[in-house]
């Protein structure tokens, strides 16, 4: 299994330390404070995470680099990958991956 780099991780502390009630991800769920320690232990919720996080910057412009949206696609890929395993189709990672991933549609 691949671990992600500490990068990732970094980034999504960063994203969830903003406290701006305009643009605070924990908005969406106090339990997002619990993913960066699940990564690397999932390749649905690692990419899911990466796809947020190159996101979020431009949640509130509308104008999503092609980065996010190639992020976005590996995502939706990788989740589609756990999802017919029967066994990570069920874990809380996947769960994760996919609540993440619809954040980046609502936006």
């Amino acid at each position: 299994m691949q671990v992600p780099s500490n990068e990732l991780a970094s980034s999504l502390i960063g994203s969830l330390s903003i406290t701006d009630i305009r643009y605070a991800l924990e908005y969406y769920g106090y339990f997002l404070k619990d993913i960066p320690r699940r990564l690397g232990n999932s390749p649905a919720l690692d990419a899911a995470v990466r796809a947020l996080v190159t996101a979020y910057p431009y949640f509130h412009g509308r104008d999503f680099p092609p980065e996010a949206l190639m992020y976005y696609g590996q995502s939706l890929r990788t989740l589609r990958e756990s999802l017919s395993d029967p066994v990570e189709a069920r874990s809380a990672n996947t769960l994760c991956a996919v609540y993440i991933i619809t954040i980046c549609q609502v936006n």
